[in-house]
C-alpha cells in the first residue's frame, strides 16, 4: 500500500494566524486523503514561518519529506493545498515537477484554482505561469515591503527591533524604560572611571541588580507574545552586551536609521556608509548626554590603540574550539601575556568565580604533552594505521565513483528532458525558420551533454579497470 503524505506551509509571522492557516491546509489534505483513498495521511510536515522562496534544503520538514521521497522504493502519494505551498519559486516548482513526474510521484494538489489537480494525470501546460505568478507575487510583496520600510526610515520612524533602555511605542516612537535607565548611565559612568568591558560586567553581576538585555527581551517577549521566547535566556552580563551599549548613539537621543539596505529577496544586507544614513537629532528622550557619548567613544579608541593586542593583530590560537575546562567543561578561551599563549575557561574569563575556578594552561605545555602522546600512539597502533590507510584509499575511490554514477544519472536525465522539450517546442513552431533556430538552439545543448556522459563514462571505466586490477592483487 502507497504512503500518503501531506504538507503544508507559511511564512507569515502572526503565531494565532500562522496556525490557523496551517491547521486549514491540514484540513483540506486530511479531508482530501480520507475521501479519496478511504484513510488518513501517513504523516502531514509542517514548516511553519518559513518562505516558500527558499532552496527547499533550508526548509526543514520539506526537505524531509524530499528526501523520503527520494530514497522510497515504492513512491508515495503527496497532499498539498496549491503550487504556492510547494514552491514560490519558479525554478525550484519547475524542477521538482519534472523530476516527480519522472519518478511517477503522485503529487496531488487538493485545491489549485479550486479543483485537485494530479502531475500525473491532468495537463501541466499551465503550471509554469501558475509558479510565474507565485514567484513575481513573492517579488511584489518583498518590493511593497522594502519601499515601506523605507519610507519610514525618511520620517524617522523607528523600526528596528527592542533597544535595551528603550520601549517602542505603535507609532515608531521610543519612550525610557525606567526600570534599565539607570543601568544605561552606571555603565558610561563606570567606563569614564577606568573599568574596561570586562569589569564592568564582572561588576554589574557581583554588585547591581540591574537586569542584562537579554532578560529584558525574554520579559517583553513573553509579555507581548504570551509564550517564551525560543533562543536561550543569558542569566549574567557579558562583555558584548556592555560594548554594544557603550556603541550606541541611540542613548543620546539620536535616531539613526538607513544603515543597511537588502536587495532582492533573502539577500544579503550591505552595510552602507556613513553620508547615505538618515540622522534624526533630538528625536527622543536621551539618558546620556551627547559629550559623555563622545568622550566614551575618544577614550574607547585610546585604549584600543594602546592595547599590544592591537599592535600586534590577532594571534592564531592552535588548539581554538579543542579545548574544555577540566572543572566545568565549558570551551577554553586563549590569550598571550608577555608574548606567551595561554587557555583558560570561558566560563571563569566571562563570569569569574561565579560559574568556575581560574585554571590556565600554556599551549608550549600543550604541544609538549602531545608530541609524547603521538609518538606513543604510532608505536601501539602502528599496524591498525597501516590497514586504516589502505582502507581509507579503497573508500575514497568507491566514494568517487559513487558521486560520479549520480552525476552520470542526473546529465541522462537532463538529455532525456531536453529531447522531449525539443520535440514540444518544435510541435508549437508556426514557421520553418522559427524551427531552424529551436533546432540550432538544442543540437549545440544536447551535444554538450553528450560529452559529459561520455567524459563521467570514461572516467569510470577506468575506475572499474582499477577495482578489478586490485582484485587480482589481493588473490
Amino acid at each position: 500500500m502507497k504512503k500518503i503524505y501531506g504538507y503544508a506551509r507559511i511564512s507569515k509571522d502572526e503565531d494565532k494566524k500562522n496556525y490557523g492557516s496551517i491547521e486549514t491546509q491540514k484540513n483540506l489534505i486530511t479531508e482530501y486523503s480520507k475521501k479519496t483513498f478511504g484513510r488518513e495521511p501517513d504523516k502531514i510536515f509542517i514548516d511553519d514561518d518559513v518562505s516558500g522562496y527558499i532552496p527547499i534544503e533550508n526548509r526543514p520538514d520539506f526537505y524531509e519529506l524530499y528526501q523520503l521521497v527520494e530514497e522510497s522504493k515504492e513512491k508515495p502519494i503527496v497532499l498539498m493545498k496549491d503550487w504556492s505551498r510547494l514552491s514560490r519559486n519558479n525554478g525550484i516548482a519547475q524542477t521538482l515537477l519534472t523530476n516527480w513526474k519522472r519518478d511517477e510521484v503522485e503529487l496531488i494538489l487538493v485545491k489549485e484554482m479550486g479543483a485537485p489537480f494530479n502531475i500525473l494525470t491532468d495537463n501541466d501546460d499551465i503550471v509554469g505561469v501558475t509558479t510565474w505568478i507565485n514567484e513575481r507575487y513573492v517579488k511584489e510583496t518583498s518590493r511593497k515591503v522594502r519601499d515601506a520600510l523605507s519610507d519610514r526610515m525618511k520620517q524617522g520612524i523607528y523600526i528596528s527591533g527592542p533597544r535595551y533602555g528603550y520601549i517602542k511605542g505603535t507609532n515608531g516612537t521610543l519612550a525610557v524604560n525606567e526600570e534599565v535607565r539607570e543601568a544605561v548611565q552606571t555603565i558610561y559612568n563606570l567606563y569614564e572611571e577606568g573599568f574596561g568591558t570586562t569589569a564592568i560586567a564582572n561588576k554589574l553581576n557581583r554588585e547591581y541588580d540591574f537586569k542584562n538585555p537579554s532578560i529584558v527581551e525574554a520579559e517583553r517577549f513573553k509579555r507581548e507574545r504570551g509564550r517564551n521566547i525560543k533562543r536561550s535566556v543569558r542569566e549574567y552580563w557579558e562583555t558584548d552586551m556592555i560594548s554594544k551599549i557603550l556603541r550606541d548613539e541611540t542613548y543620546t537621543g539620536t535616531l539613526i536609521t538607513h544603515k543597511k539596505e537588502v536587495k532582492g529577496i533573502h539577500g544579503k544586507a550591505k552595510v552602507l556608509p556613513k553620508e547615505e544614513h538618515y540622522r534624526f537629532e533630538n528625536h527622543h528622550e536621551p539618558i546620556i548626554s551627547k559629550e559623555q557619548f563622545d568622550r566614551v567613544q575618544k577614550l574607547a579608541k585610546e585604549r584600543a590603540e594602546s592595547t599590544s593586542y592591537y599592535k600586534r593583530g590577532k594571534h592564531d590560537y592552535i588548539f581554538g574550539g579543542f579545548i574544555r575546562c577540566g572543572e566545568c567543561g565549558a570551551a577554553g578561551t586563549g590569550f598571550t601575556e608577555r608574548g606567551k599563549q595561554y587557555y583558560e575557561c570561558l566560563n571563569y574569563s566571562k563570569y569569574r568565580n561565579l560559574r568556575c575556578v581560574y585554571n590556565s594552561v600554556s599551549e608550549v605545555y600543550i604541544l609538549e604533552n602531545l608530541k609524547v602522546l603521538l609518538k606513543d600512539l604510532k608505536l601501539q597502533y602502528k599496524d591498525i594505521l597501516k590497514d586504516m590507510n589502505i582502507e581509507k584509499i579503497k573508500s575514497k575511490s568507491k566514494s568517487n565513483k559513487d558521486k560520479l554514477k549520480i552525476k552520470l544519472d542526473k546529465i541522462k536525465n537532463e538529455y532525456k528532458t531536453m529531447q522531449i522539450q525539443k520535440v514540444k517546442e518544435l510541435s508549437k513552431a508556426t514557421s520553418t525558420e522559427e524551427k531552424e533556430i529551436i533546432e540550432e538552439t538544442y543540437e549545440e545543448m544536447i551535444k554538450q551533454k553528450i560529452n559529459e556522459i561520455q567524459e563521467i563514462t570514461t572516467t569510470l571505466n577506468k575506475l572499474e579497470a582499477q577495482t578489478e586490477s586490485e582484485k587480482v592483487k589481493n588473490i
